[in-house]
């Protein structure tokens, strides 16, 4: 349960920090968590996003396509087989895509 709300509390946090941070990844982020909603602080965030999650991977697969339809920064979408979750989809064994977006993601955006 704090994985679910970590990675929705940087996303939150993404939208408010000052100065900006230069981009957010997002592993199998939930849309709405008990009382807090990432779709409000994906609407807020300006900077590039990764979003990734595994496709069998319950109702987060669905919060991810609702979170990339919410965000109006440049956002990229990584569905891929299985039901990985979060940190899982780039663990050694994980998969190789999302391993390799983060990577190219971190080379771009990370200063």
């Amino acid at each position: 349960m704090r994985l679910r709300l970590g990675i929705l509390a940087a996303l939150a946090g993404a939208a408010l920090a000052k100065p900006p941070v230069d981009g957010v990844i997002s592993l199998s982020a939930p849309a709405i968590y008990n009382e807090m909603d990432a779709r409000s602080a994906a609407r807020r965030l300006t900077m590039p996003v990764l979003y990734a999650v595994g496709a069998d991977d319950g109702d987060f697969a669905a919060d991810a396509k609702t979170l990339r339809a919410a965000t109006k920064a440049p956002a990229q979408l990584i569905v891929v087989p299985g039901s990985a979750h979060g940190v899982a989809l780039v663990e050694e064994g994980g998969q190789t895509t999302v391993r390799r977006a983060v990577a190219t993601f971190l080379a771009n955006y990370a200063r």
